[in-house]
């Protein structure tokens, strides 16, 4: 017991000594200093605070306005690249649709190359194959085998015949080939005219034609036929080299002198009672035809007119002309007449319109029955 309150009392003895006292003041002094400078420092930094959170605010708003404008800035550069993407796709596409239209370009020039190559190789085909064909089917291409040649060309001059053919190769002046072809042209009984054509090697024209030498000259002979036809010929069909025209005008010639002999003779005749021209028709006035044709044709292929004397007092003369009515086909045509006269040789008026029916009689009649029909019914005579 005794223990307890000596602690007590040494405890209450501490709490109560000056030293106690001296160290609780010390205590309470320094307490309360202590809690000052604590204070003071709570109030500072409360004063601070909104100053570093302005501070603060403002470098947040700084570094937000900067990731702003880098934001910006990025999006930018994504608007930019992405128009650099674009246009770079739509130049990818454009260049692979240039290359796609070059290359298709390309290959239609090939194709087209390629395809006129082979219509031209086809057409040239073709047209050998035609030419092959018309040389060796239709042979209308001149032919270098003259003897050929000269057969065709008496299939379209049938009433001519070509002899002693006769061909012969030459330079002329101009150191060019020339071709010489000599041949007899002849209507039978009628006349024989040498020929001479020269012909260029190189392209087959006709550069020269010439009658040949004969006692009687050819031009003489053709003039007693014809005397148009012989100007055209050395006026025209000769200097101009003409020689399908000379062929086809003679052939046109012999035709006409051939049917005006034939029927001059049957009307010599059948009215060589009529007729008083005993100089030049004698052997054929005779009662016996000529059966020599060597002499008929010598007497009747110049003769181009007939004088029949009727009653003794009319003289009816038919003349029979042959002229070249066209130069440009060639051909031949017969003039025919017909003249009425007293046998003093006047003229009537009565009968000035019989060549007129003469000429319409001839065209349903023909020439011989033509002068009948006319002798029968303005003249009153028949045979």
């Amino acid at each position: 017991m005794s223990h307890v309150q000596d602690s007590t009392s040494l405890s209450d003895l501490l709490h109560t000594s000056p030293l106690a006292s001296s160290t609780n003041v010390q205590a309470d002094t320094k307490g309360p200093s202590l809690n000052l400078a604590a204070s003071n420092t709570l109030q500072i930094t409360d004063a601070e605070q909104p100053e570093d959170a302005t501070v603060e605010l403002i470098k947040l708003q700084g570094s937000k306005i900067e990731l702003i404008e880098q934001r910006d800035n990025l999006v930018k550069q994504r608007s930019e690249i992405n128009s650099k993407v674009e246009d770079a796709r739509l130049r990818l596409r454009f260049l692979k649709e240039r290359q796609t239209r070059n290359a298709a370009r390309k290959r239609m020039d090939e194709l087209l190359k390629e395809n006129t190559h082979e219509y031209h190789r086809a057409i040239n085909t073709r047209n050998r194959e035609q030419e092959d064909y018309v040389s060796k089917s239709l042979n209308v291409y001149p032919s270098t085998d003259w003897d050929k040649r000269l057969d065709q060309l008496r299939m379209f001059t049938p009433h001519l015949e070509l002899e002693k053919l006769d061909t012969a190769n030459y330079y002329n002046d101009d150191n060019r080939m020339m071709r010489t072809i000599q041949y007899t042209v002849v209507s039978p009984l009628l006349f024989k005219i040498p020929l001479r054509v020269d012909v260029d090697y190189a392209d087959d024209s006709v550069v020269n034609i010439q009658f040949g030498k004969l006692d009687t000259p050819p031009m003489l002979i053709i003039t007693s036929l014809s005397p148009s036809l012989a100007k055209a010929l050395l006026q025209n069909y000769i200097p101009n080299k003409k020689i399908n025209l000379v062929m086809y005008s003679l052939n046109s010639l012999s035709i006409l002198v051939h049917r005006r002999i034939s029927t001059m003779y049957k009307i010599i005749r059948k009215y060589r009672s009529l007729i008083n021209d005993q100089s030049i028709l004698r052997d054929l006035l005779a009662e016996q035809e000529c059966d020599d044709n060597l002499t008929l044709f010598a007497i009747m292929k110049s003769l181009d007119r007939i004088q029949l004397e009727i009653n003794n007092k009319h003289k009816v003369t038919l003349t029979w002309s042959i002229i070249l009515k066209d130069t440009i086909t060639g051909n031949c045509n017969s003039q025919l007449n017909l003249y009425v006269t007293d046998v003093h040789n006047k003229h009537h008026e009565n009968y000035h319109s019989l060549n007129e029916a003469f000429q319409n009689l001839v065209k349903q009649y023909g020439v011989q029955k033509a002068l009948e029909n006319l002798l029968k019914n303005a003249f009153g005579y028949t045979v």
